[in-house]
């Protein structure tokens, strides 16, 4: 569930991962429905998957999301994405990566994004109840702007650290920081952090609370959009 803020440029891919320690089929669904009001009545759908398959040393994901939000009958928003990588795990230490997504956001008047990237992943440590990795990624970038005919194509650095515990047996929590600045012009340049805690209620649900903090050095040529936005939402997760 959105409280505030716009969803992020970024896709927190690390946060979305299922454990890959097992192997074969892997997956969860996440839905919300509310009502908000306010000067008038807001209805909101949120609606997510991410499914895992593990073969060896090969692992694919893919994650899907949108949301549409609604001011009476009419609607006035819609978000969402399509995000495939696959990793290939050389050894404990390194995994690569390589992906591809697709992405729009009226919200933030992207009218679509596709990214293709591949690049290095570190697990620095990789203990029962701690880990932490580093990805350092190389991907290319094509925007199409909402609203007016502005394309970019730029060439970026996807560089991200990830931090996660696991505080009790059934607490989990997660912080994922990227940087993600243009090659050849380091002045234009994202970041978002963001935080995540879930805790299972048992083997088949969990609830999940999260804070995402996201800054666009250059967003899109519009007024009214911020650099500087933010998310904070509560869920419930179906796994299977």
């Amino acid at each position: 569930m959105l409280f505030n803020g716009a969803n992020a440029q970024i896709i927190n891919v690390e946060a979305n991962r299922l454990p890959e320690d097992s192997l074969g089929w892997k997956g969860l669904v996440t839905t919300n429905f509310y009502t908000n009001k306010n000067t008038s009545v807001q209805y909101s759908l949120d609606a997510g998957s991410k499914i895992q398959y593990r073969k060896g040393a090969s692992l694919w994901l893919s994650l899907n999301h949108a949301r549409f939000l609604f001011k009476n009958t009419d609607q006035l928003e819609n978000q969402g994405y399509q995000h495939f990588r696959y990793n290939y795990i050389w050894t404990d230490l390194i995994t690569w990566e390589a992906f591809t997504q697709f992405q729009f956001d009226q919200v933030l008047r992207i009218g679509f994004r596709g990214l293709i990237g591949t690049g290095p992943k570190f697990n620095l440590v990789r203990k029962k109840h701690t880990k932490i990795a580093v990805g350092t990624l190389y991907m290319f970038e094509h925007e199409k702007e909402q609203g007016n005919d502005i394309i970019h194509n730029d060439h970026r650095i996807s560089a991200y650290l990830s931090l996660s515990w696991h505080l009790l047996k059934q607490l989990y929590v997660q912080n994922i920081t990227y940087y993600q600045p243009v090659i050849d012009n380091f002045s234009d340049y994202r970041v978002s952090s963001g935080t995540n805690l879930t805790l299972d209620i048992n083997s088949k649900f969990s609830f999940n609370t999260g804070v995402s903090l996201n800054y666009d050095s250059s967003p899109v040529v519009d007024p009214n959009i911020e650099k500087f936005t933010y998310t904070i939402s509560n869920g419930i997760i179906f796994k299977f």
